[in-house]
């Protein structure tokens, strides 16, 4: 199976409202037979307790599969490299680095704010990959000086995207995730390094 497809946004939208909020969605990043495919992978995936150090952040960590390969060969597109490069403005993209984990209600995960603003990243990129709505773990950024929230995105469904401005004046988190379903999601970030091969040469 090859996940090829990509969602058709406005690109000058996303920008706009990247600019306002720090933060976007990308409504239908995975389709149809992508979501039922990714489905039936997470139900034989095996997850691990894991910390990052960098935040504090607790979750699941999915050990590495044939759902992470192909979500990482989706997200290395050129397509979306150049989607992303034109909704924020920055730099060429030359590589993307991301994860499967889970957070459980009632447990120990959480996600406090943070802005990754290391290692050169350039954006951050989530999707969701939860096949059951769950509660609360809204995708919130604040401004860091004064702490106004300016994005509380609650409405994530299966297979949509979340892209996140990465900057020092700005942070974000997952708020606590609150019912009986657990939350799943492959994230990541863009970098400046060399281009890596699942993207091709690039321009």
């Amino acid at each position: 199976m090859r996940l090829t497809s990509l969602p058709l946004d406005d690109r000058e939208a996303l920008g706009r409202e990247l600019a306002e909020r720090h933060a976007v969605v990308i409504r239908g990043f995975l389709d149809a037979g992508e979501r039922a495919w990714v489905r039936r992978q997470l139900d034989d995936a095996e997850f691990d307790q894991h910390v990052i150090e960098a935040t504090g952040k607790t979750e699941l960590l999915m050990r590495p599969n044939g759902l992470s390969a192909l979500l990482l060969f989706k997200v290395c597109d050129p397509r979306v490299f150049d989607l992303v490069e034109s909704v924020t403005g920055c730099e060429p993209i030359g590589d993307f680095r991301g994860r499967i984990y889970r957070m459980l209600p009632g447990s120990s995960h959480v996600s406090p704010w943070h802005d990754d603003a290391v290692q050169g990243r350039l954006a951050a990129f989530s999707v969701n990959l939860s096949p059951e709505p769950f509660e609360g773990a809204r995708l919130q950024v604040r401004r860091a000086e004064d702490r106004e929230v300016l994005a509380d995105i609650g409405d994530l469904a299966f297979g949509d995207a979340a892209l996140i401005q990465i900057s020092g004046e700005y942070q974000h988190r997952n708020s606590p995730l609150l019912g009986a379903a657990p939350k799943t999601s492959y994230a990541g970030f863009f970098y400046p390094w060399e281009r890596s091969p699942l993207a091709g040469a690039g321009a």
